[in-house]
């Protein structure tokens, strides 16, 4: 595992085998809604890429989630890959068992993506 140093104080993991692929592009520490995401400029979007959709290559509708909450553990067995109807499935599981959610909703390229974070309060 490696660290990559970023603006604003920010520290990213990513795993041995991606470092050199990583380290190739400027990323930047990016808050949104309290936490701090690694994203890197591009130019053809026109908006910051999130290193964990280009860790995974994942694309719209994928969504990918951080296991351990962190979003600056890039690691590949903290990153998972979902789609948005598995996404919906366990939260709406976790609403029943009392769990507490927060969603996120992120605009990109005119379509709405959904970020969840578990806050693991339960009733």
């Amino acid at each position: 595992m490696r660290e990559i140093v970023l603006n604003k104080g920010q520290v990213v993991l990513v795993d041995d085998i991606d470092y050199e692929t990583v380290i190739q592009h400027k990323w930047v520490a990016i808050k949104y809604k309290g936490q701090y995401h690694a994203g890197k400029w591009d130019a053809e979007r026109a908006g910051y890429v999130y290193m964990q959709w280009f860790l995974t290559g994942a694309k719209y509708p994928k969504i990918v989630e951080h296991k351990d909450g962190n979003a600056l553990n890039n690691t590949r067995g903290n990153l998972q890959e979902k789609t948005y109807s598995e996404v919906c499935r366990r939260r709406n599981a976790l609403i029943h068992h009392g769990t507490h959610i927060h969603a996120e909703y992120v605009i990109t390229n005119n379509k709405k993506l959904v970020l969840l974070k578990k806050h693991c309060i339960t009733t």
